[in-house]
C-alpha cells in the first residue's frame, strides 16, 4: 500500500520499507499538521497516525490524502480536507 505514493530518497528505509514515524506532516499549503507517530497496517490500506495537540488523527495512506513523502526533508504532505485533521 505504501508504494502507491511518491517517496523521495532511498535513505531512512528499514528492510526496504520507508520509515515514516517522526515525519512532520504538513498540509498542501505548507502549514504544519503534526507528527507521524505510527503506521497501522490494516487490511484495506495502511493508516498513518498523526499527533497534533496531544490528539491522534488517523489518515488513510492513499493517493487522495498523501501527496508526497520526502524522507530527506522529513516531511509528509497531506491533502487536508475539512474534518480530516482539525485545527483546534
Amino acid at each position: 500500500m505504501i508504494d502507491q505514493v511518491h517517496v523521495r530518497s532511498p535513505r531512512g528505509r528499514v528492510g526496504g520499507q520507508p520509515r515514516f514515524h517522526e515525519l512532520r506532516a504538513i498540509d498542501q499549503h505548507g502549514e504544519p499538521l503534526g507528527i507521524v507517530t505510527s503506521v497501522l497496517p490494516l487490511p484495506a490500506q495502511d493508516v498513518l497516525v498523526i499527533e497534533r495537540d496531544e490528539r491522534e488523527h488517523m489518515v488513510p495512506f492513499v493517493d487522495e490524502f498523501i501527496r508526497e513523502v520526502n524522507l530527506e526533508e522529513g516531511t509528509l504532505v497531506v491533502e487536508n480536507i475539512p474534518g480530516l485533521i482539525t485545527h483546534d
